[in-house]
């Protein structure tokens, strides 16, 4: 489906109106997108959770950038992010200590002091704001939640390879988001040099 792009600008400008009628062209793909990777849903449960994806999209309307992803695609990520946290397996927060455990020992920061260890976890939540939420997802799931690759792509409906392929973009725009922010130094992620 092409998206009308004077109606794309017009929602990405505020027009109250035309939000809601560019979503709602794809409102039919993206129920149908869901039955077929929820199939275990009912049609009811699917289209509720098609309307808080797209409630989400016209709220974020004004982020959108067509050079980083088609509309369709876009409206899917809001899709799959509402149907893992119905499915409870999308975790709230990602916390220092989480990271540093996820990271190999030797690149590990040294015990430091509690104001520091607050300060950098404090960072890390801005920083993690600052990603999308794919990332933000593929992150939480990989480091939190501690699964491997298969079962994350699995959830996400994609391939094994390209689970691994978004995870390490992932990790590498934490990594350059976290560099210049003094409390991360010093955390594995907060390196630019180590890929």
């Amino acid at each position: 489906m092409e998206i009308d792009q004077n109606l794309l600008e017009a929602a990405q400008e505020g027009d109250p109106a035309a939000g809601p009628m560019l979503v709602s062209q794809f409102a039919p793909a993206l129920v149908t997108y869901l039955q077929v990777i929820a199939p275990s849903r009912g049609l009811a449960d699917v289209e509720e959770l098609a309307q808080i994806a797209i409630e989400r999209a016209v709220a974020r309307l004004p982020q959108f950038d067509p050079t980083r992803a088609t509309f369709a695609g876009w409206l899917r990520g809001f899709a799959r992010t509402v149907l893992l946290e119905a499915a409870g397996t999308r975790p709230a927060t990602i916390s220092i200590d989480d990271l540093a455990l996820a990271s190999p020992e030797s690149e590990r920061p040294a015990e430091s002091d509690e104001a520091a260890e607050s300060a950098a976890s404090e960072a890390l939540t801005t920083v993690l704001a600052g990603l999308g939420e794919t990332d933000q997802l593929i992150i939480a799931l990989r480091i939190n939640e501690q699964l491997p690759y298969e079962a994350i792509a699995q959830k996400l409906g994609v391939a094994v390879g390209a689970c691994r392929v978004r995870y390490l973009r992932a990790v590498r725009r934490l990594r350059e988001s976290a560099q210049d922010v003094p409390a991360l130094r010093g955390h594995w992620f907060g390196s630019a040099d180590h890929e």
